[in-house]
């Protein structure tokens, strides 16, 4: 099993990185075809198409690939591996462990690992494991089917996977008792980061959309939750022991901002300029492709919902669903604006607007004879005042609470 698992894990790294070098290439060679028709008038693309072996077609659908609005290379995922199958694949290698992060909320591992998320995905969804390891090559390896911080046959698997990777007995023990370990140098006590209370952080795991991350937020999300999603029995907001999750200090868009507010610190992933639309209606929302339709079960399901707020930075869309306000006259609902503000993305138009709807003359008129404000079903939201989202979906994702 050591050698096959090492081989397709192996077999498939390569692959990845044969895919990414031939798109790199391609998109290389249209560049090249372009630039040469554009500075040659006797070039076209059936004579570069002999030249190089491809059709003239095959040349066309080059110069328009290069032309095109660049794509985001392929992304090498990070292999997880189940329990044993993991330790014995390091070890095949020749490789050893010089960090390893777990913990018994898998968004923990994500956030202190600081990988794009996107290397986990799978479809819409992002499976991240509750173990991961990088090895002195510098490469991480997930380790799947296995759990840390209470005694039970998914941390019994962890442990093995650790001494099978070459850890010793005593320090795989000390890190699987932890619900949350962050062993910076597995070989040093000192470095480690360990806590009985979970989660630790407050960012969760988006949703993936095309190679995109989609953070979804708000109460309007409620209105589709099925029966899996009903509430839990009340618990301690904060539980040292580790036996319940405590409640962290933000939000989940709370954290969110906070990480994008990071500038110094930013990923390549989540740079960007930051812009947003608003919607003031589900059917605008709905024409630009943003929609969110519930998990599917036994006891049925209900309608798809839409956000009233997208806000974009990067490859990250945070998406703000709240109910429509009650009162006409108000474009976005008020906890759309808090949003906006926390933000800082209120756009000037909307401000001006609503200081006029908020005028006592004009309340009243509103509410007898109906006026329009002049303004679209969407606007967008942006430093310079003209830029505008960079992406808008092919598909609605499906909500996960």
């Amino acid at each position: 099993m050591r050698t096959s698992t090492a081989a397709l894990i192996t077999i498939r790294a390569e692959r990845e990185r044969a895919v990414r070098e031939l798109r790199r290439l391609d998109l290389a060679m249209g560049r090249l075809a372009a630039d040469t028709m554009r500075s040659d008038e006797y070039a076209t693309k059936s004579s570069l198409g002999r030249l190089l072996g491809y059709s003239h077609t095959h040349i066309a659908n080059l110069i328009q690939a290069a032309e095109a609005e660049p794509v985001a290379e392929p992304l090498e995922r990070v292999p997880v591996i189940d329990n044993a199958a993991a330790g014995d694949y390091v070890t095949s290698l020749g490789s050893r462990i010089v960090r390893s992060i777990s913990a018994f909320e898998s968004s923990d591992v994500l956030v202190q690992s600081g990988l794009d998320p996107r290397l986990f995905a799978d479809d819409e969804d992002i499976r991240v494991p509750y173990m991961l390891w990088q090895l002195d090559s510098g490469d991480w390896v997930g380790v799947g089917t296995a759990t840390v911080g209470y005694g039970g046959t998914g941390c019994d698997l962890s442990r093995d996977a650790l001494t099978r990777a070459g850890v010793s007995p005593q320090v795989a023990d000390e890190i699987v008792r932890w619900r949350f370990c962050d062993a910076i140098d597995i070989d040093d006590r000192q470095t480690w980061l360990t806590s009985t209370r979970w989660p630790v952080h407050s960012r969760g795991i988006p949703r993936a959309l095309d190679d995109r991350m989609i953070v979804p937020f708000g109460d309007g999300l409620r209105s589709i939750r099925t029966f899996r999603d009903y509430p839990q029995p009340s618990r301690p907001e904060i539980d040292e022991t580790g036996f319940y999750p405590s409640v962290t200090q933000e939000t989940n868009l709370e954290a969110w901002l906070r990480f994008l507010d990071d500038t110094d610190a930013l990923p390549e992933w989540a740079q960007g300029t930051r812009v947003a639309r608003v919607f003031r209606n589900d059917d605008a929302a709905a024409s630009d492709g943003f929609a969110a339709r519930p998990l599917r079960s036994n006891w049925g399901s209900y309608g798809s919902a839409h956000p009233c707020v997208v806000i974009e930075q990067g490859m990250v869309q945070l998406w703000g669903f709240y109910h429509r306000p009650l009162d006409h006259t108000q474009y976005l609902p008020d906890e759309a604006y808090e949003v906006l503000d926390m933000a800082n993305a209120y756009p000037a138009t909307l401000i001006e607007r609503d200081a006029r709807q908020a005028r006592p003359w004009a309340r009243f008129l509103s509410a007898f004879v109906p006026q329009s404000d002049g303004l679209p079903d969407r606007v967008d939201i942006s430093p310079n005042g003209t830029s505008a989202l960079a992406y808008l979906p092919t598909a609605p994702i499906t909500y996960v609470s």
